[in-house]
């Protein structure tokens, strides 16, 4: 489908006059020469009729022209394309990329300011992380201008039937919703596996008037989240249904090399109800006494704070991501922890690492200091408000 769309497009942006010397031109981008030689080259060759070639040349200056005077180039993720001025792009294989930054650079590519037509198209697995943050977002849905398509292997009308069949019997559920169902899923290692911003990310904005909960980590990056109980409805599998606390963030806060009082001052500014009697706010395991003086300080002498010291199993960190799984989404489907769409996007905001939140080699979580805060912020209140039941079988 990415060929034929980006063989209309050129067929769209023909060669005219006022390009003087100049060719309008579309570029396809593939992380390796392999790659481009493999998928997106042998998808154009075998689409476009050999009558609409004009020319082509090999090696490192790649290219297709077409017979109206386009070109079509192929450049790898290692090439520079900065300045170039096309009016059709194509990244190929996206999910091999390992952010989103080249991307963004590659979309501001289809810019000719003779074009006529501009397309940008992204193919690759639906791996949640970068590409999922980039292009599952809510404000996007009602966007005529863009479009998210997903493709089982089914849909593929060269796989015969029996080699589907033997590829699900051989896969995990993770593998098969990324290789047979065509949907997001999480990336290898990824820490909350049962996070999906189609289902989590809400438009419930939250209630001023309520009171609220605090998950704070201050450090040279630090953050503050707001969180307020939400009773939910919850279904078991033996048909069992009952109402039980649920969480919902509504608001973050992400100071950077701010004091702990300076943060709580700011923090008393925001339209949030922080109540003593009726709020608690969970504090780092490492939080100090006079760092409690400053909360105190801004918040008065009976504010409710928690830290929680070792051996108790709200402090260790394993039991905490097991929670979050399980408030996100438990055996039964139960969800009972959701976020607020108007949570900030920024490149450390809870919304943008959650997904990205992963363990390295050794099976431990990859930390790092950037955004350490805010997933440890996340961590505290579900822990302790939501707290594995005895009996919970957690979704692998």
């Amino acid at each position: 489908m990415c060929a034929l769309k980006l063989i209309a497009n050129a067929i769209a942006n023909p060669w005219r006059p006022d390009y003087g010397g100049d060719k309008p031109f579309s570029i396809v981008i593939g992380l390796t020469h392999k790659v481009l030689v493999d998928s997106a080259y042998r998808e154009i060759k075998a689409v476009l009729p050999p009558e609409m070639i004009l020319k082509e040349i090999k090696g490192a200056s790649w290219e297709i022209t077409m017979v109206n005077g386009h070109v079509i180039k192929f450049r790898t993720s290692k090439g520079r394309v900065e300045g170039a001025s096309a009016c059709g792009v194509w990244l190929d294989e996206a999910h091999l990329l390992p952010d989103e930054k080249l991307y963004l650079n590659y979309q501001m590519r289809a810019s000719d300011a003779l074009g006529k037509k501009f397309l940008v198209l992204v193919s690759g697995l639906p791996e949640s992380g970068w590409l999922q943050d980039t292009f599952d977002r809510p404000e996007h849905a009602l966007d005529p201008n863009r479009l998210i398509l997903f493709a089982r292997t089914a849909d593929n009308h060269y796989n015969p039937p029996h080699v589907i069949e033997q590829f699900r019997s051989s896969v995990s559920r993770v593998n098969s919703i990324k290789y047979l169902e065509g949907k997001w899923m999480p990336r290898e290692g990824t820490i909350y596996y049962e996070w999906d911003p189609r289902i989590h990310v809400v438009d419930v904005f939250g209630d001023p008037s309520a009171p609220c909960h605090l998950g704070v980590d201050i450090g040279e990056q630090g953050a503050v989240l707001w969180f307020q109980e939400i009773m939910r409805t919850v279904k078991r599998e033996n048909g069992v249904t009952s109402i039980e606390r649920g969480l919902h963030v509504v608001d973050e806060f992400l100071p950077d090399s701010q004091s702990v009082e300076g943060v709580m001052r700011e923090v008393a500014k925001r339209p949030w109800r922080i109540e003593p009697g009726a709020s608690t706010i969970f504090v780092d395991p490492t939080t100090r006494a006079d760092e409690y003086g400053s909360i105190r300080r801004v918040f008065g002498t009976k504010i409710n704070i928690v830290r929680k010291f070792r051996g108790d199993k709200a402090e260790n960190v394993e039991y905490g991501h097991d929670a979050v799984n399980a408030a996100l989404r438990d055996a039964d489907g139960n969800v009972r922890l959701t976020i607020s769409s108007r949570l900030p996007r920024m490149q450390r905001s809870l919304l943008s690492v959650i997904s990205r939140y992963h363990r390295g080699p050794g099976g431990k979580a990859v930390r790092d200091d950037k955004v350490d805060h805010v997933l440890d912020a996340f961590r505290y209140p579900v822990a302790h408000f939501l707290p594995l039941r005895t009996d919970a079988r957690v979704a692998a």
